[in-house]
């Protein structure tokens, strides 16, 4: 488990925010609804999870040198992050 800080955002419509999610203390689970939002399909939706490995550099490296092929991971090597969107 990463003990790194994470986040999750889920996105429909392309701009509109169904809900974000950063908690101040380290989980080893991020996730969340917005119950109001009871019309939105699955093709609508974009979640993005980001993982801030600053603490791990050594993992930060591991890490994306194993996920930087794929085109579903984006990483930020001055801030040592990870974020995986689909």
């Amino acid at each position: 488990m990463v003990n790194g800080k994470k986040t999750t955002r889920y996105k429909y419509n392309k701009n509109n925010e169904l809900f974000s999610y950063a908690p101040k203390e380290r989980q080893w689970w991020v996730t969340g609804f917005n119950p109001y939002q009871q019309n939105v399909s699955a093709r609508q939706l974009e979640a993005a999870f980001t993982v801030n490995f600053k603490v791990h550099k050594g993992m930060y490296s591991a890490f994306r040198k194993k996920w930087k092929g794929d085109k579903r991971w984006s990483f930020q090597n001055n801030k040592e992050t990870a974020q995986f969107l689909f």
